[in-house]
């Protein structure tokens, strides 16, 4: 009897707190909005024509491509023919379970896995062999969740073990690609200045001020390529790194001035807007939801 392929649905959130694998099969339309995660994604493309959009680079992809996205990166799949069949496994792991890893055997993968830390490329072209031996893994986590027999949690979590040592070395060694479909060497510019300046003031007026633009045409090229707006893309990064700094202990009064917002007034309510809850109230719930930039 078959394994069973999963039922995609939009659900961008982990339902336990150490690691996720699925396999999708199916037509899609498009139209997964950019967004992020508190884990690590492992994604293995098997079939169908699709672009993958991390951040600011939209990478063509074939069969047997592998992406690795860290916490922080907006992305997106751009499936180009409607109604064709789309394939992928995509691993969840979140960054904690990583840590605990990293206690119990001295791998640090959190790191290696982070292509902007480890400075290797989000995408990995693999050969016959080593998609054989990923691929292999995957499917017998896979049918280990499946089955549920005696010490199936223990076998998963062995073959995860495995499966995060073969990325790793897989991805070390790795160029930094840049085959990008559409890429626009100024908007790559505002981009890492922004990246680079998030703290700062990064007002549209301001952008377009540096790049020596007029403020309606730098907004429609940022848009066409990373498939939002400037000053939602600013927001979000701010709120993203306010959350991670959250997450990891730090004060919210602490928080607001470290990412760039004047008070902490305005801090709270764009929280709350993006997170419906008050920093302090996320504290206390640790939410962990995904966020979602809604292209406006």
């Amino acid at each position: 009897m078959g394994r069973k392929i999963n039922i995609f649905n939009d659900r961008q959130t982990m339902n336990t707190g150490e690691y996720e694998v699925f396999h999708y099969k199916d037509a899609r339309p498009g139209g997964i909005m950019l967004h992020n995660h508190d884990f690590y994604e492992i994604y293995l493309l098997l079939g169908g024509e699709v672009e993958y959009q991390i951040e600011n680079i939209t990478y063509p992809l074939s069969r047997g491509d592998m992406l690795l996205v860290s916490p922080m990166e907006l992305h997106r799949p751009i499936t180009r023919r409607e109604g064709a069949v789309y394939e992928r496994i995509v691993l969840w792991v979140d960054r904690r379970h990583l840590r605990i890893l990293k206690q119990i055997h001295g791998l640090d993968f959190e790191h290696c896995l982070d292509p902007g830390r480890a400075r290797h490329s989000n995408l990995m072209h693999l050969g016959r062999e080593n998609l054989s031996l990923l691929l292999g893994l995957m499917n017998l986590m896979l049918r280990e969740e499946e089955d549920k027999q005696y010490g199936s949690e223990l076998m998963r979590s062995s073959f995860l073990l495995q499966v995060l040592i073969l990325v790793v070395r897989l991805s070390q060694g790795q160029p930094r690609l840049s085959e990008s479909l559409t890429s626009d060497s100024l908007v790559d510019q505002v981009f890492d200045y922004i990246n680079r300046n998030i703290t700062q003031d990064l007002s549209l007026d301001r952008l377009s001020g540096l790049m020596y633009m007029n403020s309606g045409t730098l907004s429609r090229r940022f848009k066409k390529q990373l498939g939002t707006s400037i000053p939602e893309y600013v927001r979000h990064k701010r709120l993203t790194m306010a959350r991670n700094m959250l997450l990891e202990g730090e004060r919210p009064t602490a928080v607001a001035l470290k990412c760039g917002y004047a008070d902490y007034s305005s801090f709270f309510r764009a929280f709350k807007a993006r997170y419906r809850s008050s920093p302090r109230e996320f504290v206390k719930t640790l939410d962990r939801s995904a966020d979602v930039v809604h292209v406006s």
